[in-house]
């Protein structure tokens, strides 16, 4: 089974989250410049729609349920160029949708889901690591989130990942 999800790229499923997320139905974020006025920058983005939202999570429980199965080869696949980038880009953008909607019970499972991912993405790997330093802004977000500490997500994510990703497996 890791050998098919390494070989086809986890299915395809960061991809088509990546262009679900980021080419359609998500609002874009507008540069300072593009903006006479410049609201849109301050301004709290809708959350992502419904289907938006649980294709992207059952993307994310089949990227934490492979980590469990095999964190190397989990690594290895996000790693490359094209991966690594929608990786970081479904990231930035969860991030800047979710956050603030982080309260409400499917937006707080996402985030959950999000967080660890990126945590099985980075953790022991130098490599993928230095690739979010281009993404500071949103890793301090998830540092400054209110009620949030490394202790309550693996408590959370230790009772809740093997009841609600478990379709993400099949």
């Amino acid at each position: 089974m890791v050998a098919a999800l390494e070989s086809s790229e986890l299915a395809g499923a960061v991809s088509m989250s990546y262009s679900l997320l980021i080419h359609q139905g998500a609002p874009s974020r507008s540069r300072p410049a593009e903006s006479i006025d410049k609201p849109s920058r301050n301004r709290t983005p809708p959350p992502p729609g419904t289907a938006t939202a649980e294709v992207i999570k059952s993307t994310l429980c089949l990227i934490n349920a492979m980590a469990r199965l095999d964190l190397l080869a989990l690594q290895n696949v996000l790693s490359s160029e094209t991966m690594s980038l929608q990786f970081r880009h479904i990231a930035g953008q969860l991030l800047w949708l979710i956050v603030p909607f982080r309260n409400e019970y499917g937006m707080k499972r996402l985030l959950t889901e999000l967080i660890i991912a990126i945590g099985n993405f980075a953790v022991g790997n130098k490599s993928n690591q230095v690739s979010f330093n281009t993404f500071n802004d949103n890793l301090q977000t998830i540092l400054m989130l209110k009620n949030t500490n490394l202790y309550f997500l693996l408590g959370y994510y230790s009772v809740w990942s093997d009841t609600n990703c478990s379709s993400a497996v099949v």
